[in-house]
């Protein structure tokens, strides 16, 4: 069960926030529900949690600093109004596959001497895959 958090999430906050030995949850008391997550290799990823159908979901929706705070606030209050509808937000496959290579590329290929030719093929495989 998530702790609720008496402290409002700041700009400047975010930006202290370093990595642990394990990722760790940090919740808005401005907007209950959203939260950040920040990974061991610090990726802090954006997150909105609420009871649906009797169950905790967690829809993940953004990354830190590409995404900032009052623009996570606003989406959170979107996503949180449709899971109390009994709406679950899924994110479509291409932003799936789009995160976990970015995490997978900083990860695992960071020291690869060519990483830049990896990301190159996963980047021009991507844009010519067929939609269906």
């Amino acid at each position: 069960m998530p702790r609720l958090s008496d402290r409002a999430l700041s700009n400047t906050f975010l930006r202290k926030l370093r990595p642990m030995d394990k990722r760790i949850d940090i919740y808005d008391a401005v907007r209950r529900g959203l939260g950040i997550r920040i990974s061991p290799k610090g990726t802090k990823t954006w997150f909105a949690m609420r009871r649906v159908n009797g169950r905790m979901k967690r829809v993940s929706f953004g990354r830190y600093p590409e995404m900032g705070l009052s623009e996570a606030r606003l989406k959170a209050t979107d996503l949180l109004s449709e899971m109390d509808r009994g709406i679950i937000p899924v994110q479509s496959k291409a932003d799936v596959f789009s995160d976990v290579m970015d995490e997978w590329l900083q990860r695992d290929q960071a020291g690869n001497r060519s990483v830049d030719e990896v990301k190159r093929a996963l980047t021009q495989s991507e844009t010519m895959r067929p939609t269906s």
